[in-house]
This record gives structure tokens, sequence and C-alpha cells, in this order.
């Protein structure tokens, strides 16, 4: 019995979580995602486009946009924003989304900045993040329309 609990409790901390975290170096939520597979500036700055992403920065070896995403609070709306950037390197490219805004009908306001609020829209933006990162991953599908 205590071998199969021990199991559980190591399988539960292996598991990979898609979240924010706080960055004990910045304090600041992000999330990092390396993934290994072969892209490129111009294909993920499509795919970026296609899915509604702004206001892009581009380098050399990197893509930093925007996306939002609204959620229906009280009967208003309520738009979340985050910093995505995409870092290339060799046959992989990495994933980091960082610098939530909160923008309702009173003020946009920071993430990290939102007191007694905060848990409660870190809790929403990490239910929506592996939605948002299934996005980024997935191979864009072309329409000829």
């Amino acid at each position: 019995m205590k071998k199969i609990i021990s199991i559980l409790l190591l399988s539960t901390s292996l598991s990979f979580s898609q979240e924010l975290t706080k960055n004990s170096d910045t304090g600041k939520f992000e999330y990092i995602e390396i993934v290994n597979e072969k892209t490129d500036n111009e294909s993920f700055k499509s795919k970026l486009s296609d899915l509604g992403y702004k206001d892009f920065i581009e380098t050399n070896n990197s893509i930093k946009s925007q996306g939002f995403f609204n959620e229906q609070v009280m009967g208003f709306v309520v738009e979340i924003f985050y910093d995505t950037t995409i870092e290339f390197k060799d046959d992989k490219y990495r994933i980091k989304i960082n610098n939530v805004l909160v923008k309702d009908n009173r003020g946009t306001y920071v993430l990290e900045d939102m007191g007694g609020y905060q848990k409660k829209w870190l809790k929403k933006f990490n239910q929506k993040l592996p939605e948002i990162i299934e996005k980024l991953k997935k191979e864009s599908v072309k329409s000829d329309w």
C-alpha cells in the first residue's frame, strides 16, 4: 500500500502543469516551455497572425507579440492581454508568456499588482493557458478561401 501511495505521489509531482508561475528573480508571473520541433520566424509569425495576435516585434531569433481573450464577469466583458515571445534556436523553439494585464470598464491592471484579486485572475488565466499553448503548438492549417 505504501508503495502505491509513493508511486502516485511521484507521478503527480512529475506531471507537467501548464500554468503561470512566479519567477523568483523578477517577481513576474510567466510560463515557459521548450518545444523540440524545427520552425522559423515567418511560419510562426503567420500562425500568430492567424490566431489574432498583434503588435509584432521581430529579431533574427525571436518574435514577440500580444495576445488576448475575453471573460464575462457579472455581465461585463473583461479583456485579458498577455505577451507571447517565441525564441528560435537550432531545431527547437521556446514559448514564453508573461506580462498579463486585465482590462475592465474601470481600468487596466497588471496581474502582479492586483492584490486580493490576483488569485482569482491567475486562476482564470491558468484555466485558459492550456488552450493558448495548444493553439501555439498546433500546426497551421492554411485555407485557399
